[in-house]
């Protein structure tokens, strides 16, 4: 083959590739036109036609960027705007079987985690679809907050040590954060429905004395004040009322829940 002939066709793959690459490109493009036009529908409210856009896109353009955006924002429409359940779960299922490897996966197990607790009070579903978001978590921070939901629906199932065994990871990974001290009393509450009232208060002091979230503090102060009692301590009962900061609690309810307490020492001093 001679030097002019090559000239010629050396350059065709790469102009196969050029012309490929302006394809996609195009397309891409004309999707995220689209794109526009359906987001465009949704905010004024025309949820009829943004579904129509956003399933044109899925199923015309299925290996678009796009695609798996299209099939969030349906299921989005379908639970938020339009109240349709079973058919936001058929979307979101869709998302994270057609499109395993989207980013938008984790959120998806994470709103029907959402849907069966809230919606349907499928508090085992949401458990186990929280535990699927958990293996897409590429965040600290988020395996956390997912740990800290699945403590709370084994908490309302009563599944007490797999509850405790959540909260304990969360504090365990970063023991002095908001998170960590909103776990330690949930594990205060775990201990106090064991009956472990004196190991309570172990977890409601730390949050108490060293929080700097003022709900957190007050939970604590309460579960003090509750364990005590139980374990038939009135004087160190009313000792953690007054602790309780009056930034924390307006002063006419501190002096109402020490007023109890010191009536309830009154009454068992007088046995």
């Amino acid at each position: 083959m001679t030097n002019d002939r090559l000239k010629w066709v050396l350059p065709v793959p790469f102009l196969i590739f050029a012309i490929g690459v302006w394809l996609i490109s195009k397309i891409e493009n004309d999707v995220a036109a689209q794109v526009a036009r359906a987001q465009l529908q949704q905010r004024e409210g025309y949820y009829s036609q943004a579904l129509n856009l956003y399933e044109v896109i899925h199923e015309n353009y299925s290996r678009s960027q796009f695609a798996d955006d299209a099939l969030w924002e349906i299921a989005n429409i379908y639970y938020v705007n339009l109240y349709d359940i079973d058919r936001a779960l058929l979307y979101f299922h869709r998302l994270v079987r057609e499109y395993p490897e989207s980013a938008l996966a984790i959120d998806a197990y994470l709103k029907m985690a959402e849907i069966h607790e809230v919606e349907l009070g499928d508090l085992s579903q949401a458990i186990a679809l929280l535990t699927q978001a958990l293996t897409y978590s590429t965040s600290f921070d988020t395996d956390r907050s997912i740990l800290f939901r699945m403590g709370d629906l084994h908490l309302k199932l009563s599944e007490l040590k797999q509850s405790m065994q959540k909260f304990e990871i969360v504090v365990r990974r970063i023991p002095d954060d908001h998170l960590a001290y909103r776990a330690r009393n949930r594990i205060g509450t775990i201990c106090q429905i064991a009956g472990r009232h004196q190991e309570s208060l172990t977890y409601f002091r730390v949050t108490a004395g060293q929080t700097s979230c003022s709900e957190c503090r007050i939970e604590a102060h309460f579960g003090l004040i509750e364990s005590h009692e139980f374990l038939e301590e009135p004087e160190k009962a009313i000792n953690a009322a007054e602790s309780i900061s009056d930034q924390d609690l307006p002063i006419e309810e501190k002096q109402k829940i020490i007023r109890r307490l010191r009536n309830k020492l009154e009454y068992l001093q007088a046995l």
